[in-house]
C-alpha cells in the first residue's frame, strides 16, 4: 500500500500528472483515468517507462485514513429499475442516506468520492435484493 503525500496535476500541454508518496517515490498517473486523494493509501497496479519511471495502470484497492476501506472505483453503471423516465430507482433513498452519513463522517470529500460511493451503494442494493429474492 502506498500513501499519497502530494497530487501534482499535469502542467499545461502535458498529459500526465504525478503523485508523491509518503515514501518519497514519484509515480506518474493519467488524471483522465484516475483521481487520487492526499492521505489515502492505494494498492496500485504499476507499469514502467523505458527510463524506469513508474506509471499507474490500475487502482486495485484504496484505503481511507486510519485504514478505513474506501469503495473501489465503480464498474458498469446500474440501469434504473424505476418505471418511466422521471422516477428514481427503488434503491435511491438507501443510496442517498448512506452517502449523507459518509459525508457527515468525513469519508466523502470530493465529487469523485461521492460518485464512487453512490454507484457502489446502488450496486450493493441490487446485488442484495437479487440474492435475497425480494
Amino acid at each position: 500500500m502506498l500513501v499519497v503525500k502530494y497530487v501534482n496535476q499535469p502542467k499545461p500541454g502535458k498529459k500526465l500528472g504525478n503523485l508523491k508518496m509518503e515514501t518519497g517515490e514519484m509515480i506518474f498517473f493519467d488524471p483522465a483515468k484516475f483521481a487520487f486523494t492526499v492521505g489515502v493509501g492505494y494498492d496500485l497496479g504499476l507499469g514502467t517507462f523505458g527510463d524506469g519511471a513508474r506509471i499507474v495502470q490500475k487502482v486495485l484497492k484504496s484505503h481511507g485514513p486510519q485504514g478505513v476501506v474506501v469503495p473501489p472505483a465503480p464498474g458498469e453503471p446500474i440501469a434504473p429499475t424505476g418505471s418511466g423516465d422521471n422516477i428514481a430507482p427503488w434503491w435511491m433513498p438507501y443510496c442517498s442516506n448512506l452517502c449523507a452519513h459518509a459525508i457527515q463522517a468525513g469519508l466523502i470529500k470530493t465529487p469523485n468520492d461521492l460518485n464512487q460511493w453512490a454507484l457502489k451503494a446502488g450496486q450493493v442494493a441490487v446485488a442484495v435484493k437479487a440474492e435475497v429474492g425480494t
